[in-house]
This record gives structure tokens, C-alpha cells and sequence, in this order.
């Protein structure tokens, strides 16, 4: 899976691209509403990260090899990295929660 988020001024979205072994890919866009007025970059790839993992999730798909273009993120779910922002500690448990459906996950 790739993901991607991104955020500007007015709105912010990720892409999320699952493609099969075989080459075969099926690609999402999704448009977020945030609360909060300015959500960081990180935030937004987190967004695409979870919808990606439901994604798969929903499709029954078990092993996964997600790349994404945000360091913090993959850092934090590799455990490289503590999420010491309330905002980030949160989405990690996100994770943590959807990374238990799958027998292989890697970021």
C-alpha cells in the first residue's frame, strides 16, 4: 500500500494506492474534515495511513507493506521513534489497534 497526505491552506486529503501482488492497483482519494484549523502534514499521513489499513482490512487482505513519505510516522509505528504529542499518541494507538488485524505489517 502507498499512502500519501497532504494538507494546504483550505482543506486537507491522502491517497491511498493497495496494489496486489500481481500488479493490479486500486487507488483512493479522500477528502478530510478537520476541527482543527491547521493540521500538520503528519496528521494528514497518519488520515491516509488508518484509511488505508481499513481499506485493506474491509477487502480481508492480511499482509501488508505500506510506503509513505512522512518519516515521524513511519518511525513512530516502527518504534523508533515516542509519539509525545497528544494529537500523534493517538493516532499511534489508532494504529496499534488497526496493526493487530494483520498477521504482517510492515511501514
Amino acid at each position: 500500500m502507498e499512502q500519501k497526505g497532504v494538507k494546504n491552506q483550505n482543506s486537507a486529503g491522502a491517497g491511498v494506492v493497495l496494489v496486489s501482488p500481481k500488479g493490479d492497483a486500486m487507488r483512493y482519494a479522500i477528502q478530510i474534515g478537520f476541527t482543527n484549523p491547521s493540521p500538520t502534514n503528519n496528521i494528514a499521513e497518519y488520515e491516509g495511513l488508518l484509511t488505508g489499513l481499513r481499506i485493506a482490512i474491509s477487502l480481508g487482505i492480511r499482509r501488508l507493506l505500506v510506503k509513505g513519505d512522512s518519516e515521524v510516522v513511519a518511525q513512530q509505528t516502527s518504534k523508533g521513534y515516542r509519539a509525545t504529542n497528544k494529537n500523534m499518541a493517538s493516532y499511534l494507538q489508532a494504529y496499534r489497534w488497526l496493526e493487530s488485524k494483520f498477521n504482517e505489517l510492515e511501514v
